[in-house]
């Protein structure tokens, strides 16, 4: 899904609602876009790479705060996804892979953590703790 096939149809969909724009502007605002899907798509990514830690951290009767070492789990194992993805897309004819866009994955993933903060958990379901 690289920009060369998402332009049009992200194009078509954008002028529905907002009316026509130049090549160039559309260009920009394709970039955004791209890049919003970027945050949105490591965001989630990030928030359930949490709750796959909290939850393990949990059942395995962690004895450091389970949330803190969720957080600091998840975030190089973000950074590790996102940056194998952008080497991948070196190899690739139509994609390019960028250490910026690794950032904005991070960003994403940082932005969902940072929810996560003020989300107040309920208690394991039972039987969680004998995995």
């Amino acid at each position: 899904m690289g920009a060369d096939h998402t332009f049009e149809p992200l194009r078509r969909v954008f002028t529905f609602f907002h009316g026509p724009y130049s090549f160039n502007q559309w260009w920009a605002w394709h970039q955004v876009i791209r890049k919003i899907g970027h945050v949105i798509g490591y965001g989630i990514f990030g928030a359930l790479l949490f709750r796959a830690w909290w939850l393990t951290l949990q059942a395995r009767s962690v004895s450091f705060p389970s949330r803190v070492l969720a957080w600091t789990l998840t975030l190089p194992c973000v950074f590790a996804i996102a940056s194998l993805d952008e080497l991948h897309q070196l190899f690739l004819p139509n994609r390019t892979g960028l250490f910026s866009d690794v950032l904005i994955d991070l960003g994403g993933a940082l932005l969902a953590l940072l929810f996560t903060a003020s989300w107040r958990p309920k208690s394991l379901p039972s039987g969680l703790g004998t995995l």
